[in-house]
């Protein structure tokens, strides 16, 4: 059994030649079933209800058996875990992202279920058995995320081979350099993501010797420690349950992991589509939004905390990780470079689209493919009479007001197109779940701007306010936001009714929602009534930005949306928007 406040320090920021490979599935490698101790709605109860998942070998050019889990068809998909991890603990991840991509989870040597040998405890040769393991498999080209140390893997990878075979790479909140150097400043310190200034005593601080937040990331256990997510409760209990590492063999590789400077790799060697994950728990998200303004074209992903945003997100959030990542990697991404100062995206998933027609939803907007998803389920259905297309959420996702505050979140089905100035219009509808929380409010509306950053602007209806007998929830029925700086709670807060405003809205009908941009102002008009019912005249992400539109919800509402029609504004003969916008 391992200990697992050991396990907790081993997660601190910490994760092949060809040989004979033996395929099996994981239960007769196993040795039996496992009854996950947490039922979910969308993830397996037992892992007998993940049919594809196998568990496969190879041996390396020294000699090392490695094992590596794997499942689904599709695009090779292949993950580098952190130090100490394993393919077990990426159950729910694989699970979800096998429905699109054949995913791979190598277990590293003196990892999981791979052998623990006394020689190889390197970066590098971790980075050599990862290149292996690529001309095992016969990939010729293929999509790549390293978590923690599997994001060092990643960088010795490129350093040694260059991206050549590489699509796109991922890296989740890995620090550049984890070794602070003596002649650092404080914001080369934080740009790098340095911890500590002796890597001896954070090596033996994970052999139990006494240790302080100087030397060891003390965020990171904690966090661990949480088993706040029904998610990371059944993956580490599945792992827990199996893997049984070895600690003297884990510990070889950690002086050589610590040490190494990932700097010049970022600025230099990385040229191929990049996401990074990090969230607002992480110490590390200094170093992250240094990686994204350093690697020409980055996309940075920043999970808040009521969206488990610490080190373990893709594993306390695996429906919105696998959401993102999917989007991310589904997008032709071309490699034009944004603006390094501004952050902001000229290519992606706006750019693409920019030679379309000048009025025109783009992409067909009553497609379900058309759309990329954040962390929701759209399928086609009908509503009311009319063909529509139904948007919810897993109720896994749901906010829990118990142990964290409500806040906006980027839960929605977007269209890649190249919006920043005209109008969009929909009908929308929405209900509450059966199982909706007591603070829902069938909450529905439209996200716009949306660029590669994640970055959106939101204007959204709170349908039960608007009957309600409080005057001030009456006055809350309609919402403009910015995400992820400006959420409604902050903007209460700063402007109180500024960016809100009561309507007559209603659950289980159709309403008409035409917003109408231009510049640094949107207007929302609502069932073609000639006035607007909110009026934004500071848009907070900026007059410049631009992006999707999609169709943005929140706990506990099932939303139904049809007609979506966006058109630029320079759509319109005059080049201007029409101030008068009834019809």
């Amino acid at each position: 059994m391992r200990n697992l406040a050991f396990r907790a320090l081993c997660a601190l920021a910490l994760a092949v030649a060809s040989g004979t490979a033996m395929a099996a599935s994981a239960i007769s490698v196993l040795g039996r079933d496992f009854a996950f101790p947490n039922k979910i709605e969308g993830l397996p109860e037992k892992l007998s209800d993940f049919k594809g998942l196998q568990i496969n070998t190879f041996t390396t050019s020294d000699g090392v058996r490695l094992s590596y889990w794997e499942a689904g068809e599709g695009e090779p998909l292949v993950f580098v875990p952190g130090w100490s991890a394993n393919g077990a603990e990426y159950v729910n991840v694989m699970y979800l992202l096998s429905r699109h991509y054949h995913v791979y989870v190598l277990d590293v040597r003196n990892q999981g279920l791979s052998a623990s040998v006394d020689y190889g405890a390197r970066i590098a040769r971790f980075a050599a058995d990862l290149k292996a393991f690529g001309d095992h498999l016969g990939l010729t080209q293929a999509d790549y995320c390293g978590w923690s140390m599997g994001a060092s893997v990643l960088w010795s990878y490129i350093d040694l081979f260059g991206t050549r075979g590489i699509r796109k790479v991922v890296f989740v909140d890995e620090p550049i350099s984890i070794y602070s150097h003596a002649d650092w400043s404080e914001q080369e310190r934080l740009d790098a993501g340095g911890m500590t200034t002796s890597p001896e005593r954070m090596v033996a601080a994970f052999a139990g010797a006494p240790t302080n937040r100087l030397i060891v990331d003390a965020n990171v256990v904690e966090r661990y420690l949480l088993r706040d997510s029904p998610h990371f409760a059944n993956s580490e209990a599945f792992a827990n349950t199996f893997i049984k590492n070895d600690p003297k063999a884990l510990a070889m590789v950690l002086f050589d992991h610590a040490t190494n400077d990932w700097r010049d790799v970022i600025r230099h060697k990385i040229d191929v589509p990049t996401a990074i994950f990090t969230g607002e728990y992480s110490n590390n998200l200094p170093s992250q939004r240094w990686m994204q303004k350093t690697i020409s074209g980055a996309r940075l992903f920043v999970y808040t905390k009521a969206e488990q945003g610490d080190h373990f997100l893709m594993f306390k959030n695996p429906f919105k990780f696998t959401a993102d990542l999917h989007a991310f990697l589904a997008e032709d991404m071309p490699r034009r470079a944004r603006t390094r100062d501004e952050g902001t995206v000229q290519g992606g998933v706006a750019g693409r689209n920019a030679a379309r027609p000048r009025s025109s939803t783009g992409p067909d907007a009553h497609a379900v493919g058309a759309y990329r998803l954040s962390g929701v389920q759209l399928r086609p259905s009908t509503y009311l009479g009319s063909a529509a297309l139904e948007l919810r959420m897993p109720s896994s996702a749901y906010q829990d007001p118990a142990r964290e505050q409500l806040s906006d979140r980027n839960f929605m089905a977007w269209l890649p197109v190249d919006f920043r100035d005209g109008t969009i219009e929909v009908d929308v509808a929405s209900d509450l779940a059966r199982d909706a929380p007591a603070y829902a409010r069938g909450f529905v509306g439209i996200s716009f701007r949306i660029d590669g950053q994640g970055q959106f602007e939101s204007v959204y209806l709170r349908p039960t306010n608007s009957t309600a007998d409080d005057q001030q929830r009456r006055n809350h029925s309609v919402q403009y936001v910015a995400y992820p700086d400006f959420r409604f709670n902050r903007l209460r807060e700063e402007a109180p009714e500024k960016y809100e405003t009561h309507a007559d809205l209603a659950l289980g009908r159709w309403i008409h929602m035409k917003l109408v941009v231009a510049g640094s102002q949107a207007r929302l008009y609502l069932d073609r009534k000639p006035e607007p019912a909110l009026v934004v005249n500071d848009l907070k992400l900026g007059p410049t930005q631009q992006g999707g539109v999609g169709i943005w919800l929140e706990s506990g509402t099932i939303a139904h949306f049809r007609n979506l029609q966006i058109a630029p504004a320079n759509a319109y003969p005059s080049g201007k928007v029409p101030s008068d916008t009834a019809r």
